[in-house]
């Protein structure tokens, strides 16, 4: 699961972004993970694209560790890694897109874990042309000042 924030704010460990993964875990009876990823201004683009990737050849490595010497909550063949659903919230759907747009159908170069799907939720697609309601809403915490880094 990749958090949201504009590419420049957010963390895993935000309590929206923590509670959105309980109930993702909760509800569909998985394991969820939930990696950050360097923010701007300070890292630009494409930095948070490359860590989402490394965090996927981080799974990689815990698959092919499962039964020996990976992180725990991997071991013992509890983990489906023939399942793995890639989820992103705004920019993180951003990152989800990213990800699918890099990786070939079926994700053969992050085997054994095989990439099923993409969940993007209210993916964060800025554009240069401002819309209506962008132009005339009140002024966001997140505004084009900010994202625009």
């Amino acid at each position: 699961f990749f958090h949201g924030g504009g590419f420049c704010i957010g963390s895993r460990t935000w309590p929206n972004c923590h509670s959105c993964c309980l109930r993702l875990s909760s509800g569909l009876q998985a394991l969820v993970v939930a990696p950050d990823y360097r923010l701007a201004p300070e890292h630009r683009l494409p930095a948070a694209v490359d860590d989402a990737m490394s965090s996927l050849e981080w799974l990689r490595d815990q698959a092919l560790l499962s039964n020996s010497g990976g992180d725990e909550w991997f071991a013992n063949g509890g983990v489906d890694f023939d399942r793995v659903f890639i989820v992103g919230d705004s920019s993180g759907g951003n990152l989800a897109h990213h990800v699918a747009v890099q990786l070939r159908r079926g994700s053969p170069e992050l085997a054994p874990i095989r990439v099923r799907g993409y969940v993007l939720m209210a993916p964060f697609f800025g554009g240069t042309v401002r819309t209506k309601s962008e132009e005339e809403g009140p002024e966001l915490l997140l505004n084009s000042e900010i994202l625009d880094r």
